[in-house]
């Protein structure tokens, strides 16, 4: 019978432990594919991703096509993805405070019960796009454009494309 060093046993005890932490105190459960993360960053694609609860704060997306990407409760905080193509995209319940949404496309992308406070939504087309519960104000939503199916927090209106 193999017996693990103890400090290997400690540390992947440590991880658990940690990472249960981390969706006791978000309510999000951290499950993306590191190799997807990975894939962004080197070719800047990847089509269909799963990045849900990824850490990606202050990370610079604005040359890169993560189209119809899984982002849900990802930590975007100050993130640079301006002129990014995330239509289809999952972002529900992703922290996205302070991010640059600028003249990115967010056609028919999951916005439920985001965190948008702060975020730069000049020139981004939210067309279809569901942003039921997410949080923001209506001056962001002025900067962007819309259409009837865009999904709004009770309130808010958006201008036309």
């Amino acid at each position: 019978m193999k017996r693990w060093p103890r400090m290997t046993v400690f540390r992947a005890f440590a991880a658990a432990i940690i990472g249960l932490a981390c969706i006791e105190a978000t309510g999000v459960a951290v499950a993306f594919v590191a190799e997807h993360v990975e894939r962004l960053n080197v070719t800047g694609s990847c089509v269909e991703c799963d990045l849900s609860g990824a850490d990606l704060r202050a990370a610079d997306y604005s040359n890169v096509n993560p189209d119809q990407a899984n982002l849900k409760g990802a930590f975007l905080y100050k993130a640079n993805l301006s002129g990014v193509n995330l239509a289809r995209a999952n972002l529900a319940e992703a922290i996205l405070i302070g991010a640059d949404l600028g003249g990115a496309n967010l056609r028919r992308a999951n916005l439920v019960r985001a965190d948008l406070r702060g975020a730069n939504l000049i020139g981004a087309d939210l067309r279809g796009a569901d942003l039921s519960g997410a949080i923001l104000i209506q001056d962001q939503i002025d900067l962007a454009c819309g259409d009837d199916s865009t999904r709004l927090p009770e309130g808010r209106v958006i201008p036309d494309c």
